[in-house]
């Protein structure tokens, strides 16, 4: 009898041991499979063909994300000469330079890109029909962070009418 009991207390001890975990609570709305976490978790060995093949689809991704931003048109928005005002804009954390795709646009970036880069501007690109016209713009502003985007917020904030144009903190001129 001792050895009965003794394997049933054995039995009882260690029994939870080797059974599942219980669940007490499942979010399944929060819940991903650890598929998407693969390579912070396990070190696999990927081949050349397949990194390749990544990054391929990768840029066609990034070409559609990009895609998905185009055209953009602003009516409100045309080119031509803006008058210099001087003013506090405190919605300004970072000096804006309001572009479109046309070769004027593209002209007078060039001609200011050296003090763009000094005061860490970023281009709101207000007027482009493809991802060429993107493309172009990226090709001219020379690591500028171009962003396309609908002015018509511009409009209505700074009362504008054209572009190009710089707005900082303190002022709004096309230079």
């Amino acid at each position: 009898m001792k050895k009965l009991t003794l394997i049933f207390l054995m039995a009882m001890i260690t029994g939870p041991a080797f059974s599942e975990p219980k669940i007490l609570h499942s979010n399944t709305e929060n819940t991903h499979s650890l598929k998407h976490y693969d390579g912070a978790f396990f070190r696999k060995k990927r081949s050349k063909e397949n990194m390749d093949q990544q990054y391929a689809q990768l840029a066609i991704n990034l070409k559609n994300m990009l895609g998905s931003y185009l055209p953009v048109h602003t009516p409100e928005l045309t080119f031509g000469e803006v008058e210099p005002r001087e003013g506090y804009f405190s919605n300004v954390s970072r000096p804006i330079c309001v572009i479109g795709s046309d070769l004027n646009s593209l002209k007078w970036v060039q001609i200011q890109l050296d003090y763009l880069k000094t005061i860490n501007a970023f281009c709101w690109l207000v007027e482009a029909e493809t991802v060429d016209d993107l493309k172009r713009v990226k090709a001219h502003t020379d690591g500028l962070q171009v962003i396309p985007v609908k002015g018509s917020v511009l409009v209505e904030m700074f009362d504008l009418q054209h572009y190009p144009v710089l707005i900082t903190q303190r002022q709004i001129v096309q230079y």
